[in-house]
């Protein structure tokens, strides 16, 4: 697989790319390290400069990638981020985008503005903002998986199997039950009477405890090793997904998402967008071409 590294220079992006030297890769995994260099309207003459500088970094940050065995190259290209980021993932046939990011409340170049925003969004591969994993000896490396029972969820589920993870790697599969509310508020006012309510639930946590169901056996069968699953009733999915994360101290989220890009869906903008930019630990959001 080929995997972009869209890389800043900031300390963040640094902490990333040791990240990115730590985790295990299936052979095969050849990395880019992209950086970008935006363009100075002020100071024309200045942009050639820049980008040898910028370019001679990429190429560090590959070589030092390469001292640690993985298979790296580094380029420097101008232009605005975002747009730059995701033309080069669609170049390369890129299977995954790794953005770094620093802790959560903290800014960033990289992901200033709506870059991070714009990437996740329309980039044609998985996106994964990757954060400083918490400070806490959790024993471990802990990957939450929020599931919804749909097509796109399982075969998020279903990647995971075929990854290289680090020993001790245990999984947690959360699905949460949206509010009666948000399930019924495009719908005319006597489903929200009681009885109709009622049925709605149930049906809505039968759907979630199934999609719970699955995606721990694929997982299971896998030979992966799976943590007693989560049941979160009636709430936001975005909040509980992130406050879930925080509790158990995942240092990975893991989402699918449809293909489709730049439309907001379940768990593309409306969930995993907002999870992606605000969870504390690295949020990885799976996308499959439809």
């Amino acid at each position: 697989m080929n995997i972009l590294l869209a890389w800043d220079a900031s300390k963040s992006s640094e902490c990333f790319l040791r990240r990115v030297a730590k985790d295990v890769w299936l052979p095969g995994t050849s990395f880019t390290v992209l950086t970008v260099v935006e363009p100075l309207d002020r100071a024309p003459g200045l942009e050639g400069q820049l980008l040898d500088r910028a370019s001679r970094q990429a190429d560090g940050c590959a070589a030092g990638l390469r001292a640690q065995g993985l298979d790296a190259i580094g380029i420097a290209r101008q232009g605005d981020p975002s747009d730059v980021i995701v033309r080069e993932a669609t170049e390369m046939g890129a299977g995954l985008v790794i953005v770094g990011a620093p802790a959560a409340g903290r800014s960033t170049h990289l992901l200033g503005g709506s870059v991070a925003r714009r990437v996740l969004r329309f980039a044609h591969c998985s996106v994964r903002i990757c954060r400083p994993g918490p400070e806490a000896d959790t024993g471990g490396f802990r990957v939450l998986v929020p599931v919804d029972g749909s097509d796109y969820s399982k075969m998020a589920v279903v990647s995971l199997t075929a990854r290289a993870w680090p020993g001790q790697t245990v999984f947690e599969v959360l699905s949460v039950v949206e509010p009666v509310s948000a399930s019924v508020r495009y719908l005319y006012p006597g489903y929200t009477e009681s009885a109709e309510a009622a049925r709605i639930r149930a049906t809505a946590m039968q759907h979630a405890q199934e999609a719970i169901r699955t995606a721990e056996q694929t997982l299971t069968a896998a030979g992966l090793k799976v943590m007693d699953t989560v049941m979160v009733p009636m709430a936001a999915p975005e909040q509980l997904i992130i406050e879930e994360a925080a509790r158990w101290q995942a240092d990975l989220i893991v989402m699918g998402s449809h293909g489709r890009r730049g439309v907001s869906r379940f768990l593309l903008g409306s969930v995993s967008e907002p999870v992606a930019l605000h969870a504390a630990c690295s949020v990885e959001v799976i996308r499959h071409s439809s």
